[in-house]
């Protein structure tokens, strides 16, 4: 479960790619992000316009905008 947790790693894709290779086959990954406010808090990185893609290459199926299965 990562709550409002993603937009804080800078890194992101290598830390996806690494979490992808720790969680077993049929795991489910819950993430709930906010991408969108960065003149507000501007410890946040936006992501959003990659996270689906990097889900993808970290070897998760993308279930919905929130869930996804390690594959």
């Amino acid at each position: 479960t990562a709550i409002d947790t993603l937009e804080h790693i800078e890194d992101l894709h290598p830390f996806l790619l690494m979490l992808g290779k720790r969680m077993s086959r049929g795991a489910r990954f819950y993430h709930n992000d906010d991408f969108e406010h960065q003149e507000v808090s501007p410890m946040h990185f936006d992501h959003s316009e990659h996270l689906d893609e990097w889900l993808k290459k970290a070897g998760f199926l993308i279930w919905d905008e929130h869930w996804c299965i390690k594959a």
